[in-house]
């Protein structure tokens, strides 16, 4: 994907005015890596760290918050407050203020010891994470629980500079399994490594790439609402890259990953998902959001949004939202009705998951042809919106002329645990469920992924030399070897059994 100017796709979000450079701290191939965007009809300024521009008026603040609802977990800077550092050039304490823990755990920094991962960085950045660890722990217990929202009544807690610093120093050397690792199992105590480092290959991914299938015949850049850590973002950068794709997430950390390790050509930014969104009216050929739109309170203006960025026959897809008539419940869900009367006079079709994953194994598109009544879906607890203007989105599956979990660095499926090393070079492999809440939330995994396999040392060798191999496309239909970004896991030839 060729490189474009951010400035070319955003707007104000309060007054839909241009927005120019007001201050370049530093540039990074032509973006602006530190330094604000300035409106030139109302004047507000909007922060713009490590390349990503923040759109958020000056008196809301970047919180921590639960996964399943907007409370807020931890206070973060305010968007003014992070003017303010730049302004000052303190990009690394603007940087290191957007670091909340994803969750409240017994220590910040419990533990930044990699040698006990099975993606364990080379041992010289291990010794020096472990260093750094013994450090941040003994400052973050010092530090407050909850920090002031106001930046300039604390000094930011240790631990958060010292992984700011650790990140801008290390990100070379960190896979993305490295660096979901640190923040989310080691930094955070929380879920989160799981739920982000295992997303590829789980059921509700192969029904957001089932629902690809039509945004990629759109014309226009596309958007990844809450696009979290960019996973759907990596397949959409990497089937069009003729053309602009945006990730929008109001989770700093998130869009930083997504920039940094799994969809690096795109362009990420930082805001609410369910507030005025900051793109012109048109601007887009296609929108998906995944996993998320149940969690939105402002759901209704966010389908007014939704359909004023694609006015011009552009396609919604809105995958994985939940069922309210199927427990157990999460976020704000509504039944089937209540979503069909929440789409309006939007053309839509709803889906089931299980129809979505179904068709992804058979290698064919979603049917867009058939409109069910919302009531015959009322004992599906996963459900899919596709909406567009154009009557021609809704036609009969289409068949797929390849795997779109094959797209990018063919690699094995970092689910899948070394069992066995056998003296001629092959691996005996063996999926394991990285918690009881991934494997509640997953059970289905296995109905296409084998429990266990054994891949040559041809295989292996082709895999990480980067060529083909007779046998890789049996492995990448059992999703035993998946497409995935350049950095995102290490060969296995480094990890131990």
């Amino acid at each position: 994907m060729t490189r474009f100017d951010p400035l070319s796709l955003l707007v104000c979000p309060f007054c839909t005015g241009k927005l120019t450079r007001a201050i370049v701290l530093s540039e990074a191939e032509g973006e602006i890596d530190c330094g604000i965007l300035n409106c030139g009809r109302c004047g507000f300024e909007y922060p713009v760290v490590a390349g990503i521009p923040i759109m958020m008026a000056a008196h809301e603040a970047i919180d921590s918050r639960f996964g399943t609802s907007q409370t807020a977990l931890l206070d973060g800077p305010r968007v003014s407050d992070l003017v303010s550092l730049l302004k000052n050039g303190e990009s690394l304490t603007a940087f290191a203020a957007l670091l909340n823990p994803s969750q409240l755990g017994g220590d910040w920094f419990p533990s930044f010891d990699f040698a006990m991962s099975s993606e364990a960085p080379m041992s010289a950045l291990r010794e020096r994470v472990s260093h750094v660890a013994a450090r941040a722990s003994r400052a973050a217990k010092r530090a407050e629980r909850v920090a002031s929202r106001r930046l300039g009544r604390f000094v930011l807690p240790r631990a958060r500079l010292r992984l700011a610093q650790f990140l801008r120093e290390h990100q070379g050397e960190l896979s993305a399994l490295d660096a979901i690792d640190l923040y989310y199992r080691r930094y955070s105590g929380s879920e989160g490594f799981s739920y982000f480092g295992y997303r590829f290959g789980q059921p509700r991914f192969l029904a957001a790439l089932t629902l690809l299938a039509p945004l990629l015949d759109a014309t226009g850049p596309l958007l990844d609402l809450a696009c979290g850590t960019g996973h759907l973002t990596h397949f959409l950068a990497s089937a069009q890259a003729h053309r602009p794709v945006v990730g929008v997430d109001h989770d700093f950390f998130r869009v930083w990953l997504a920039k940094r390790y799994i969809a690096p050509k795109a362009m990420f930014v930082c805001a609410p998902a369910d507030h005025p969104l900051p793109f012109e009216a048109g601007g887009f050929g296609g929108v998906v959001c995944s996993d998320a739109f149940h969690y939105f309170l402002n759901r209704a203006a966010t389908v007014r949004d939704l359909k004023r960025l694609t006015e011009r026959n552009g396609i919604v897809v809105l995958a994985r939202i939940g069922n309210a008539r199927v427990e157990p419940r999460e976020g704000y869900e509504l039944d089937p009705s209540g979503y069909a009367q929440l789409m309006g006079d939007f053309p839509h079709v709803l889906l089931a998951e299980s129809e979505l994953v179904e068709a992804y194994k058979r290698r064919t598109g979603p049917d867009l042809s058939k409109r069910a009544e919302p009531t015959q879906l009322d004992g599906e607890k996963w459900l899919s919106i596709v909406a567009s203007h154009n009557p021609a989105t809704f036609a009969p599956p289409k068949p797929a002329k390849e795997w779109l979990h094959a797209a990018g660095r063919l690699q094995l499926n970092p689910i899948y645990e070394i069992e066995a090393r056998h003296p001629n070079g092959d691996l005996d492999l063996r999926f394991h469920f990285p918690s009881n809440w991934y494997k509640f939330e997953n059970q289905s995994y296995l109905e296409y992924a084998p429990e266990a396999c054994r891949i040559p040392a041809d295989v292996l060798a082709a895999l990480e030399a980067g060529r083909d191999h007779p046998a890789l496309e049996s492995f990448v239909s059992q999703f035993v070897v998946i497409g995935m970004p350049e950095n995102y896991s290490r060969p296995r030839s480094a990890q131990r059994s």
